[in-house]
């Protein structure tokens, strides 16, 4: 996979930048058609260029938050912008998000959700490898390294839900 990966870039040249930024271009319109196919709703221009920006904005800032623990953990720097673009193309996996909607509705809608987190899995599969073979991690590591941005953001939410439990709370029992 790793020949692969080089074979692309080389491959693509200059271009490769282009074609790795389109890969979340790809997943948001996959995505939402995906979904647009289960829920039987029409296509919005807005509710696609605001998934387009989550599956970017995200990337990027998972992209920097694992490059910054690659950096903490070894000697070999990947830069951010090497793994955003790494990351764009494992974002080609949702190409088959299309075919399972079809599957799901062929056979039985309650079955479309296994469908996604596998391809998910999947892609974080393709990510723990990628990160694995460049940064030269175990595979805890790489794991670890994969999954690092996803842990601090949900315990950033997590913060931020429990924050405004507690200052609801006593805002409420002070006005008594």
């Amino acid at each position: 996979m790793e020949s692969f990966l080089s074979e692309i870039e080389r491959f693509y040249g200059k271009k490769y930048s282009f074609i790795s930024t389109m890969g979340y271009f790809i997943a948001a319109l996959n995505s939402y058609i995906c979904f647009a196919i289960v829920a039987h709703t029409g296509f919005s221009v807005v509710v696609f260029i605001a998934l387009f920006s989550f599956f970017f904005v995200f990337n990027f800032v998972f992209c920097g938050i694992t490059s910054l623990y690659i950096d903490m953990q070894t000697d070999k720097h990947i830069r951010a912008k090497e793994l955003f673009f790494l990351y764009g193309i494992t974002e080609y996996l949702t190409l088959l998000f299309i075919p399972l909607a079809y599957l799901s509705i062929a056979f039985n809608k309650k079955s479309f959700i296994p469908l996604v987190f596998i391809i998910f899995s999947l892609i974080w599969i393709l990510r723990i490898w990628v990160i694995k073979r460049r940064s030269g991690f175990g595979m805890i590591n790489a794991i670890a390294s994969v999954f690092f941005p996803h842990i601090l953001i949900f315990l950033l939410i997590f913060v931020i839900a429990v924050s405004g439990f507690f200052l609801s709370l006593f805002y409420g029992y002070g006005q008594v």
